[in-house]
């Protein structure tokens, strides 16, 4: 085992220490990277790190990521900030590597947190702010209060040391705080006494500005103490400790990954996949980079998602290459042969499934229903499956076949939502409805089977009887995540048109009504043009009614007299018109 100084270490990153392909993103916030510099600090142990050595020619051969420098904390930041990055940027191969480098095996989180707070930073984004401004997002460097007591100071993390991400350096009468990243510039005594004169001058003249301190000379002791608590931190106790694989063996290096991010707190399952799928399609040809692959895949998909959202990640289109293949769609490592990997890679370099994936996320995209909710496994991997059986069909609203296509898999979300397809058995429900869809002879989507082997094997189906829609009325509310699949239902078999921008809202205004009225019942809400939601709140309920044509009122199931109708009567009406709706339309 090796032990080195972490200011010898940060030094080198991105230099002699990198990271393999088969390592995952950086997934810390800023409270890891807190905690991470408490604990060294306050000498705690960290844990060892694993690197793997090889020599540069070695190396070249190999695919490398560099290791985060500047961080924002959401894929979906405005290219016009061009510091931070949100995943590992490509080593560049036409930069010189030395001999030995070191890729990192184990400790990428500690290593990036040592990073970002030393040398980096971390950008957040304001709170309900959009993400497709640049000046929603927020740069924040690493501070030390150097004023803070570690003998008293005790956070709700249980943290002695007070740091925090910060846009910039400030002071006040009870903090000053220090940037972390100074005190990489201090590379011997003289610098530390130096630095440590200048931030007493800097201390003496904040306690001149605030004559209320009573305590300055025990400030200026907590600030000295701090301050070389930090620099014997970073500069001269060897706190990291690594062991070393030397073995060139992607193999076995491969194996040690898997081993040791199973034991403790796993990383996340999708990254270690994407790692091995890295792995073994570099092997043979034509080789492959499967991270920048998928990656960039999982970009293209949320750029076709509305609003700047990204629902879409890795596990997505992982879980599709899986069901497409016949596997498990729940992750098992054991499964992971290098035969399921190539496997896998074949599926992937053919021209149907990247064809299979943008035709689902434009179809999740053209309805209702927020992308969000129906990326359940149960929900959107049969689809993909049965886009990718048939070679992507047809799903224009145009064509009769496409529209009846378009109806089928829509029931079938809105269905399988309610009907608790989305509980803890998704997985396996996802798998047994992929088998239907691949035994079915027909290109159509076989709904009524499907139907029937999940309430074989699952107890429950995709119908739905006065009971069950009596229970839903009862617990879907205005606001509850599932009452736009409830009301999309209502329009069955119709969509809503697309392009449109819909909305839930009250038929009738809570601000008309008295307080012990239930404004929020599925009996007052339906889909509302945005336009159509704006004319009704600024008009009276009674003259907006005399304004709406027979077909509106008949689309949205509004009973005949509503005007006469006290609410209640309204509503328990309405709720009936829906209930009958859904039941009559039914596709079996």
């Amino acid at each position: 085992m090796e032990t080195k100084r972490i200011a010898e270490v940060v030094e080198n990153i991105n230099y002699s220490y990198l990271l393999p392909a088969i390592q995952r993103e950086f997934v810390w916030e800023t409270s890891d990277i807190v905690d991470l510099f408490d604990s060294l600090l306050r000498d705690y142990p960290i844990g060892a790190l694993l690197q793997w050595n090889l020599s540069a020619e070695e190396a070249q051969a190999q695919p490398k990521y560099r290791v985060v420098t500047h961080y924002v904390d959401e894929p979906n930041f405005p290219q016009s900030l061009t510091t931070p990055t949100h995943r590992n940027p490509p080593h560049n191969s036409e930069d010189p590597l030395p001999s030995p480098v070191k890729l990192v095996l184990d400790g990428q989180q500690r290593l990036t947190a040592l990073n970002i707070g030393l040398t980096g930073s971390f950008y957040e984004r304001k709170h309900n702010h959009p993400r497709n401004k640049a000046s929603s997002w927020v740069q924040k460097r690493l501070y030390l209060n150097l004023l803070s007591d570690p003998q008293t100071a005790d956070s709700e993390l249980g943290n002695k040391y007070d740091f925090s991400f910060r846009s910039e350096q400030s002071a006040t009468a009870n903090a000053y705080w220090y940037p972390v990243n100074r005190i990489m510039s201090i590379s011997d005594n003289d610098d530390f006494y130096a630095e440590r004169q200048e931030i007493e001058s800097e201390i003496q003249e904040l306690i001149g500005e605030h004559p209320e301190i009573e305590n300055a000379d025990s400030l200026i002791l907590n600030a000295q103490r701090n301050f070389e608590d930090l620099y014997r931190a970073v500069h001269k106790d060897e706190k990291l400790h690594f062991f070393t694989e030397d073995e060139n063996d992607i193999t076995r290096v491969r194996d040690v990954f898997v081993r040791i991010n199973q034991g403790g707190v796993t990383p996340n399952r999708a990254e270690i996949l994407l790692s091995l799928m890295t792995s073994s399609w570099q092997q043979e040809p034509p080789e492959i980079n499967a991270r920048d692959e998928v990656h960039s895949m999982v970009d293209e998909l949320n750029g076709i998602i509305d609003g700047g959202n990204a629902p879409f990640a890795t596990k997505h289109v992982q879980k599709v290459l899986l069901a497409i293949n016949g596997n498990e769609i729940q992750y098992r490592f054991d499964n992971y042969t290098l035969d399921l990997l190539r496997n896998l890679k074949e599926i992937w370099l053919s021209d149907t499934f990247p064809n299979t994936m943008e035709q689902l996320a434009e179809l999740l995209n053209s309805y209702y229903p927020t992308v969000t909710y129906i990326l359940s496994p149960a929900l959107y991997t049969p689809i993909a499956y049965y886009l990718y059986q048939n070679e992507n069909p047809s799903l224009d609203s145009t064509s009769i076949k496409g529209r009846g296509r378009r109806r089928d898999i829509l029931y079938y979300i809105c269905a399988a939502r309610l009907n608790g397809f989305t509980s803890q058995s998704s997985n396996q429900i996802a798998e047994l409805v992929r088998d239907v869809i691949r035994e079915e002879e027909s290109s159509e989507f076989p709904l009524e089977r499907i139907s029937d082997e999940v309430a074989s094997s699952y107890g429950t189906s995709l119908r739905f009887t006065e009971e069950k829609l009596t229970t839903l009325f009862e617990e879907l509310q205005y606001g509850k995540r599932d009452i736009e699949f409830l009301l999309q239902l209502s329009h069955y078999p119709d969509e809503p048109a697309r392009g449109k921008d819909y909305d839930i809202d009250h038929i009738i205004p809570k601000s008309v009504l008295p307080e012990e009225a239930d404004a929020d019942r599925v009996g007052n809400l339906q889909l509302l043009i945005d336009k159509t939601n704006k004319m009704k709140s600024d008009d009276d309920f009674e003259d907006w009614m005399n304004s709406r044509t027979d077909d509106y009122k008949q689309t949205h199931h509004i009973p005949e007299g509503a005007k006469e109708m006290t609410f209640e009567e309204f509503v328990d009406a309405r709720e009936q018109l829906i209930m009958e709706h859904i039941l009559e339309h039914q596709p079996f």
